[in-house]
């Protein structure tokens, strides 16, 4: 029998520490996320000759998806906002390119540190997804480069 001790379904843990307040670091993740996502690299939709989706969009409250817009229009969904706190925290089920059946989870905290901000990222529920075993390796590589590189490279790190 597996459980959450099982390390292959453990979630995956990211911090960073940023030169921005909690406040701005949360409106970067959240609301300008399409800014620094690497489309180019992690997308879901076919792009129309190649070209990178449109734009990455979380709608900004509780219910809200987060989804993507292919070239030529049509809308792909990632997953949908559980916990809205501007400055806080922000909850939502994560499925890119799945049926919303093997989602799993993502929070993320925002906390004062110094001049700066702590922001932590935890990703679980990989025991309740089919497949999650398999797919948990690339996720923990994968939000290095997303979160780590990309939205920590865009905000600056402390």
């Amino acid at each position: 029998m597996t459980t959450r001790t099982d390390p292959a379904l453990a979630p995956i843990v990211k911090t960073l520490s940023v030169k921005a307040n909690p406040e701005r670091a949360f409106d970067v993740f959240a609301r300008q996320m399409g800014d620094w996502w690497p489309v180019h690299r992690m997308a879901v939709s076919p792009g129309a000759k190649g070209a990178p989706p449109r734009a990455v969009t979380v709608e900004p409250f509780a219910g809200g998806r987060i989804y993507e817009t292919a070239p030529d229009g049509e809308e792909f969904d990632w997953g949908v906002i559980a916990v809205f706190e501007p400055g806080r925290r922000l909850e939502f089920s994560w499925y890119p390119g799945l049926p919303p059946e093997k989602a799993t989870r993502v929070g993320v905290r925002f906390e004062a540190e110094g001049q700066g901000c702590r922001v932590t990222l935890v990703h679980d529920g990989w025991e309740g997804r089919p497949g999650g075993r398999e797919a948990r390796p690339d996720y923990v590589t994968g939000w290095d480069y997303v979160f780590g590189q990309c939205y920590g490279g865009y905000l600056e790190p402390a």
